[in-house]
């Protein structure tokens, strides 16, 4: 994670909050605001709020890019369950969330790429559809690892791309291309949910691979339940990122490290404090001001907006000096 530094003598840093097993903490908004939830400091001092100005605030969940892989197993094993493994997947895309995109996969010997990342349902619904009896081997590392690669993970004080994996299977790997410790090093910090059916499963491996979460199911009913599940948990990694911006109080071309925690947090193990570092070289105080719309032709924004209401005006100005707001006739 990096800060985002802008002169005068701003920081922006984009953060995630969650738990100790890495899954997405959503904390409302009105919690996060202010100065009761996070303690900032800047080279070990503690941050006057009032001071720096510093605001907390949760990413906006519709800024949020939501990259899903559907890895389905298809191989022999899977023929007796394959209708309605293919109807429950038709609807977790039916139940897609703002912001994202699925592809689809199915996999046995091989991974196929089916229907590559989009929105449409339809498109995503015949994808599903069109999957068939694969080969009797499972090459689930090789195709774990093709499903890690579609996507990397980012995030700004604007914008987050997010990616997970649902990968189902109802065996283990049987191909012997790839390894279990290639998988678990290609995906590093990126979200795995393992779903397994049927008593053929490799518990231990997919227990590894799932670390965002790892279902053992017995019967294929209890699929649609878990997909559901699955979407929910996404919807609250997705709100667990926020930004955290203020204007800082050092100055001189020296680096700094900025720390924040969470209050009256009861971990105290790797992780437990957000650590970032930045350089204050020509940071200066800044000069209180509302610029709105600022371009290349009009580098002082809308210097006057006039709006007319039956029962007057209200102008309410969102800035890192805070929030203003008048009434004009």
């Amino acid at each position: 994670i990096e800060a985002s530094v802008e002169l005068p003598s701003f920081v922006t840093v984009a953060f995630r909050l969650t738990d100790t097993s890495g899954r997405g903490l959503n904390v409302p908004n009105d919690i996060v605001t202010g100065d009761q939830f996070f303690e900032v400091f800047e080279d070990s001092q503690p941050l006057s709020p009032s001071e720096s100005f510093l605001q907390v605030a949760k990413i906006d969940e519709a800024s949020a890019e939501i990259k899903t892989v559907l890895m389905l197993d298809n191989s022999f094993s899977v023929a007796p369950n394959l209708a309605q493994i293919k109807a429950a997947a038709k609807g977790v895309v039916a139940k897609a969330l703002p912001g994202q995109t699925f592809a689809v996969y199915s996999f046995s010997g091989s991974p196929i790429l089916l229907q590559e990342f989009t929105a449409n349902i339809a498109d995503l619904q015949t994808a599903i559809d069109s999957i068939g009896f694969g080969q009797p081997t499972t090459n689930l590392y090789g195709s774990a690892m093709e499903g890690l690669s579609r996507w990397n993970d980012s995030y700004t004080a604007g914008n987050v791309t997010r990616g997970f994996m649902i990968l189902f299977t109802d065996g283990s790997d049987q191909s012997g291309i790839n390894t279990l410790p290639q998988v678990l090093a290609a995906r590093g910090d990126k979200q795995i949910y393992t779903i397994g059916l049927g008593n053929e499963i490799d518990s231990s491996s997919l227990n590894q691979i799932g670390n965002a979460g790892n279902y053992e199911i017995e019967n294929v009913s209890e699929l649609d339940s878990v997909f559901d599940n699955v979407q929910t948990e996404i919807k609250n990694d997705t709100n667990s990122f926020y930004w955290l911006n203020y204007i800082s109080p050092k100055r001189g071309d020296n680096d700094r490290a900025l720390t924040v925690t969470a209050k009256s947090n009861p971990y105290g193990g790797s992780g437990r404090a957000l650590q970032v570092n930045f350089n204050s070289n020509g940071f200066t105080d800044v000069a209180p001001q509302v610029v709105i719309n600022r371009g290349v032709f009009t580098p002082e924004g809308i210097t006057a907006v006039t709006y007319s209401t039956p029962t007057g005006t209200t102008l309410k100005a969102d800035t890192i000096l805070g929030i203003v707001a008048s009434n004009n006739e």
